[in-house]
Order: C-alpha cells, then structure tokens, then sequence
C-alpha cells in the first residue's frame, strides 16, 4: 500500500510543517508498504524517522532496478520485534560450484559445544536460532533484517587453516539503524558459568561504521541491554590476513544462548573456526569445547 513518509496533515505521523501542499502529496513523499509495516512505522515515529523511511524507499528502489526483467521467488518473511525479515538459504560452494548433497557429517563429541565451528560439514548447526519458530524451515538459513541486502554462503576459497570451508559474508547495505544480516548457530552451556567464545575473520572490504561482530544472547527474548552486553567487534584496519576475535561471556540463569554473527554495514570477510571454552576457576581456558574445522 502507498504511504506517507511525512504525514499528509497536521497530526499525521512525522507531519513537516515545512512541505507545502504539493510536496506532501507527492511522489517524492510516499512510500510502498505492507499493511503489517505501514501501521508499525506510524505507531512509533520515533523509532522509524522520515530519514530512515527515505534510506528504505532508495535502497528498495536501487534493489529493484538490478531485478527488472528477472524472475525472482520470493523468500519467506516475519514480522520479528517490530521489524521485517527475510529468511535466505545459506548455499555450500565447492570450487566456486554449488553442491547437491551435503558434506558427511562429523560424529559429536561429549564435549562439544559448538557444532561445524569450521563450517567443513557445510551449514550443520547454523541458522536462525532464536527465531526459528518464525520460519517453516530455518536450518541452514540467515536473516536479513529491514529489508538490508546480503549473501551469505559457505565455499572453500579462504580457510583459516589453508585448506577447507568458510563462512563468507558480503553484506551491500549501508549502515543504517535496524538494517542488518545474521547468522546463528544456537548452543547449550552449563548455568552460572564463565566462557570464552573464540572466532577468526578475514576481511577483504568494509566501508563505514556499524561492522561485523559476534553476540552472545541468551536465547530467549533479550531485553534491550542485553542486546550489546557480550559483542565483540572485528578490528576494520586489519585487512587481507587472519586475525582471531576472542572475547568472554558468563551464562549466569541461561542454558541455552544464541552465536549470532550479524553485518551492520557495506563488507566481504570470511569467518572460521568458531569455537567455545570453559573457564575454569583459576580463570584460564579448561579446555576447547568448540569445534573447528
């Protein structure tokens, strides 16, 4: 349905008194939205600003003009926390060709915590975590919330260890506020307990503020503070070589938490061998729980 950016009269959601008659009427001022998003994005203007309503018409336009005389389907989508979302199969690429069958699958360990750390036995245990209940089939997929633009995929081009898979991410939208990608593996951890969460990146390309990281979020509905509270950032300056991420979080009452990698601006990196330890009592490492590959 069309929408008003700026509300067509006084009272109306982000009303500019500014616009004369004309503009606020026209093409300029108007927005195509679902049902579901155009009554969300009037009942908090806060929140969703005619600055972002703007960055959502130019990015849907621009996606647009790549697609036209193209046939596409599309992929399903929810309305999570307020905001839209798209759900995208995660593809396993081999030799830049994708594969039919899955790689075999590596027996799990007692101690193993997370699950193809190394990405060698393709999407296995990634996907949405938390909102799988959103989506008919969420294994092996990622998100892209507000309408952002990304690929993520897994080939064998740039290993950690030389040889083997990664997770590729390439991630085309700007940073913008609530526009991001993720991908979520979900893991069980013992309560009250210290750990250290482990990864490694390769970036080829990232442009502005925002960048890639790793949450730790309980996996469950998160309250806002949460949201920040066990991040860690890739270091941007460090370009064309490995370079490990490492960070802690304690589980305090949770059990079970959500690995979510998310891009929040224009980039292409790789990631690999993403594992979980125990911190023992002495505050060192009690052992590597994670698999990598």
């Amino acid at each position: 349905m069309a929408a008003h950016i700026t509300g067509a009269s006084p009272g109306g959601p982000r009303y500019d008194p500014s616009l004369t008659s004309e503009e606020r009427t026209h093409a300029r001022n108007g927005i195509w939205l679902c049902e579901t998003c155009a009554k969300l994005v009037d009942s908090d203007v806060a929140r969703y600003t005619p600055a972002i309503l703007r960055a959502w018409k130019a990015l849907a336009e621009a996606v647009a003009d790549t697609k036209v005389g193209k046939t596409e389907t599309r992929p399903p989508s929810a309305i999570i926390q307020n905001l839209y979302v798209e759900q995208v199969n995660v593809t396993v690429y081999s030799n830049r060709e994708p594969l039919v069958a899955a790689p075999p699958a590596t027996p799990p360990t007692e101690l193993m915590i997370v699950e193809n750390g190394g990405f060698e036995q393709g999407t296995d245990g990634w996907g949405t975590g938390f909102y799988e209940s959103y989506f008919a089939s969420p294994e092996g997929s990622a998100l892209l919330f507000s309408h952002a633009v990304a690929r993520w995929y897994i080939d064998d081009q740039r290993a950690h260890g030389g040889q083997g898979r990664a997770l590729r991410v390439e991630h085309d939208t700007t940073n913008t506020p609530h526009v991001f990608s993720s991908f979520t593996q979900r893991i069980k951890v013992e309560r009250g307990q210290r750990y250290e969460v482990k990864y490694w990146a390769y970036v080829e390309a990232l442009d502005g503020p925002g960048g890639f990281s790793l949450r730790v979020l309980p996996s469950r509905r998160t309250e806002p503070s949460e949201w920040d509270r066990f991040r860690k950032k890739i270091n941007p300056a460090v370009r064309n070589q490995w370079q490990e991420v490492r960070f802690e979080f304690e589980s305090g009452r949770d059990s079970f938490f959500d690995l979510r990698f998310t891009a929040e601006t224009t980039l292409k990196l790789w990631v690999d061998d993403v594992s979980v330890t125990l911190i023992d009592g002495s505050g060192a490492p009690g052992g590597a729980l994670g698999r990598s590959g």
